[in-house]
């Protein structure tokens, strides 16, 4: 009875599966399950870090090596990076903009000069059409036109004046993260040092406990009478007590990470306690900035020297955060620095101290305001026979022994890595180029107009000539007859 019903249900199964369309219909699809599925998910799947496990034990070995390598860490050098040339494009784009306002009023101080030598010179019939243009309406129209660049001249002012506020601010933020940066590196160099101390001192701890063991021993053998409840669990809480307190000798009182990231509050707390002027006036790429855009501002020859640091936020910060003492104290060292600055002023040269010839490519030390040629600089290192030791970036707490010359100007050792391109004195020589470029133009224009001006000259001279030869020919020449072989004889 049993073999006619599995037949039968066998029978239905293979029915069901014949129209293979059917089945197809009947089933549910499996591509629209996943999209539902996928369509109740967010459309960004957030990852969320497992919770942070302190520090229980002291840094191995292996640990050690590897807390050693986060200075130099990919990231953070791509970081350092990243932030030097976002301050080096910065500084560029405030001198660029600088750049453009300062060519913009020696083109209006150029067509102011020449609308007033027009005025005043160019012969008497220039004069007169000037004149006559004056007098019907022409010096007004010129009023309205000079009225109207000094407009545009003043408006492009306060753009570039804003533009290089801004600039300014960003530079500020770079600045804070440079900071930043560096502070963290610091750290982990610091939590490295701690724990190679707490490495190498583990030996004596250990040492020590050995000692302490094998002198409890000596004294339970030699009192095998006492308390044995209460002597054994002394023991043991002193055991306990001991192996705590070996345990958290080579590691940080809550964790590693838990020490960096109080240290970085609190050097951060005291960076914004800190005043702009104490914050930035010291950094090499704000400086940088302030200095380009002091001497884009002053084009020429002759810079003035640049302005003390005590006075480059005077407008930002509020008197009350300076007493008395501070501002006497400022003034006094910028009265004390006033002759070296306008020494600093005068010095300013486009040619390198070393070969005397003008910069190419000009380098500047980090350790004194000099700049020099690059492969000048370069060649007095490697013949150089002094070395120093340096910090190693890629082994902190070590050291190598590199190259180094004193100053040919003055007598701070430098070395490789004490220098960088100057960028203040490539503008300098880019702007002398194209300074020079452009009066080699007006030059050039000036003497296209002198030679229009005498081939004018000849070619009136000439038409003048001309038109007199053929005067003098008509007032010469006899009167026109026809010949007496073309006459009828009247007489005949």
């Amino acid at each position: 009875m049993a073999s006619p019903a599995i037949t039968h249900r066998t029978i239905r199964i293979r029915d069901h599966y014949d129209d293979p369309q059917q089945s197809r219909s009947n089933r549910p699809s499996r591509r629209s399950n996943v999209q539902g599925r996928r369509s109740d998910q967010p459309s960004q799947r957030i990852l969320q870090m497992p919770p942070y496990q302190p520090q229980v034990a002291p840094f191995n070995a292996a640990a050690t090596h590897k807390l050693g390598m986060l200075p130099n860490f990919e990231r953070l050098t791509s970081l350092r990076k990243r932030l030097s040339e976002a301050a080096s494009v910065l500084t560029d784009c405030a001198g660029m903009i600088n750049d453009r306002l300062v060519d913009a009023k020696v083109r209006e101080v150029k067509a102011k000069a020449a609308l007033q030598k027009k005025r005043k010179g160019g012969g008497d019939e220039e004069v007169g059409v000037y004149e006559s243009r004056e007098s019907d309406g022409g010096g007004e129209a010129d009023g309205e036109q000079e009225e109207r660049e000094n407009k545009k001249i003043a408006l492009m002012e306060e753009q570039v004046k804003r533009l290089t506020g801004q600039l300014e601010e960003q530079m500020r933020k770079i600045v804070d993260a440079e900071v930043r940066t560096a502070e963290l590196t610091d750290g982990l160099n610091r939590l490295h040092q701690e724990a190679q101390k707490a490495m190498a001192a583990a030996p004596d701890a250990r040492q020590a406990k050995r000692r302490r063991t094998r002198q409890r021993a000596g004294q339970e053998s030699g009192d095998e009478s006492g308390d044995v409840d209460g002597d054994g669990d002394e023991g043991e809480g002193e055991d306990e007590s001991e192996f705590a307190a070996d345990g958290r000798a080579g590691r940080l009182d809550g964790g590693a990470c838990k020490v960096l990231r109080k240290e970085l509050k609190e050097k951060k707390d005291q960076w914004k306690d800190m005043s702009l002027t104490d914050r930035y006036t010291k950094n090499n790429s704000y400086i940088e900035f302030f200095r380009v855009v002091h001497e884009t501002q002053h084009p020429g020859d002759e810079i003035p020297p640049l302005p003390h640091p005590s006075t480059w936020f005077a407008d930002k910060e509020h008197p009350q955060q300076r007493n008395h003492h501070q501002q006497t104290t400022a003034a006094e060292e910028d009265a004390e620095s006033s002759d070296d600055l306008a020494v600093r002023g005068e010095r300013v040269s486009l040619r390198c101290p070393i070969t005397l010839l003008p910069f190419s490519e000009p380098v500047k030390s980090k350790k004194c305001p000099h700049s020099f040629e690059r492969r000048a600089i370069v060649a007095m290192l490697e013949r150089s026979k002094e070395r120093v030791t340096v910090p190693n970036p890629n082994r902190p707490g070590a050291g190598r022994r590199v190259n180094c010359v004193n100053c040919p100007v003055c007598t701070v050792q430098i070395t490789q890595f004490d220098l960088e391109g100057d960028i203040v004195a490539a503008r300098r020589i880019r702007r002398a180029e194209e300074r020079k470029r452009r009066e080699e133009d007006d030059e050039e224009d000036g003497e296209d107009e002198d030679d229009d001006d005498d081939g004018v000259v000849m070619n009136q001279a000439r038409e003048r000539g001309n038109t007199r030869v053929k005067l003098v020919r008509a007032e010469t020449r006899e009167p026109s007859r026809v010949p007496d072989t073309q006459m009828d004889d009247v007489d005949d």
